[in-house]
């Protein structure tokens, strides 16, 4: 995180301390250790600043996430402190295309169980996980051992958040809420309806797109592209064959291809008013600004998304 970051997340008595503050970099080998692989052969290194501590102290806020069931408790060691080789298996195809590596499951999920592992074989003295409301108030704060501490905020947030889905449907519209900053990030918000939406089915998903730059890095930009051009099942072969070089964020866009094994690109409305034409043109679906008045397109506020839903909903 830059310096200006760490100011806004870091309590100021910590900054005003002198407290050193260290930021992982997963590419800086002088600063990774080599504690072994596991039994899936991820090659573990980890933060030699970690590994060498004397008390090891994780904290995390476990809420729902789409590849590892939940986040917080060993996901503060792995991906928090891994090296970029190691998240080459655990956000790899072959742990992504199982259909237990998806929100609010850890039983027999593999991006949990590597994660778990991984953390067990680097260490855990203590953890503080955090669970919160809509409105970011706590509601609950587990601390202790890594697995059963972490475990307890699972069931609390399972318990709050899981909504039962008696049937199908043939339309559902979504938001990408505050984590959407971008198309990489939304990608969370369409993958949790997978379970309410019917096969070829529509979805509507509008998403404030806040961040610099609202689509994604250019590595995302690239494979979320090929993904549209290549389809969702030529996709996931590429990604799988042992000839493919593992990029960085092909996970999201793999993700993403889960939402078009279910429905056609052409049933998925994304609307976003900071997306640009030349944006919309690189992802798959239609563009959701096309439903308004050209006038309102690629400017539109909150207001307009109403309108959107309306002029989506006539073309079902």
């Amino acid at each position: 995180m830059r310096p200006e970051e760490l100011k806004i997340m870091i309590d100021s008595c910590i900054l005003e301390l002198g407290i050193p503050i260290i930021n992982h970099d997963c590419r800086d080998e002088a600063n990774l250790v080599y504690i072994g692989n596991t039994l899936r052969n991820t090659k573990i290194l980890i933060n030699r600043y970690y590994m060498e501590a004397d008390i090891k102290i994780i904290t995390g806020l476990v809420e729902s996430h789409f590849m590892a069931g939940v986040s917080g408790g060993r996901k503060s060691i792995c991906p928090g402190l891994i090296g970029e080789e190691s998240t080459f298996v655990f956000h790899s195809a072959l742990f992504l295309a199982s259909p237990k590596a998806c929100d609010l499951n850890l039983a027999g999920n593999p991006c949990h169980e590597e994660a778990l592992a991984i953390a067990e074989k680097a260490g855990v003295d203590y953890i503080v996980n955090v669970t919160l409301d809509s409105e970011f108030k706590l509601t609950g704060v587990f601390a202790g051992d890594l697995k059963k501490a972490h475990e307890s905020a699972a069931e609390k947030v399972i318990k709050d958040t899981m909504i039962p889905i008696e049937n199908e449907f043939d339309i559902v519209i979504t938001h990408a809420g505050y984590v959407g900053i971008n198309h990489y990030q939304a990608a969370k918000a369409a993958v949790g309806v997978i379970p309410a939406l019917k096969t070829g089915g529509i979805l509507i998903e509008v998403a404030d797109n806040i961040d610099d730059d609202p689509v994604g890095s250019n590595k995302y930009r690239t494979l979320i592209h090929l993904l549209k051009l290549w389809g969702t099942e030529k996709f996931g072969q590429s990604i799988a064959s042992p000839n493919w070089i593992f990029i960085p964020e092909q996970w999201q866009v793999q993700m993403w291809g889960k939402v078009f094994a279910k429905i056609p690109p052409e049933n998925f409305i994304y609307y976003s008013p900071q997306l640009l034409v030349k944006d919309y043109e690189i992802l798959p679906g239609e563009d959701g600004n096309l439903f308004l008045a050209e006038e309102e397109r690629y400017h539109g506020t909150i207001d307009t998304i109403p309108r959107v839903i309306e002029c989506a909903l006539k073309k079902s």
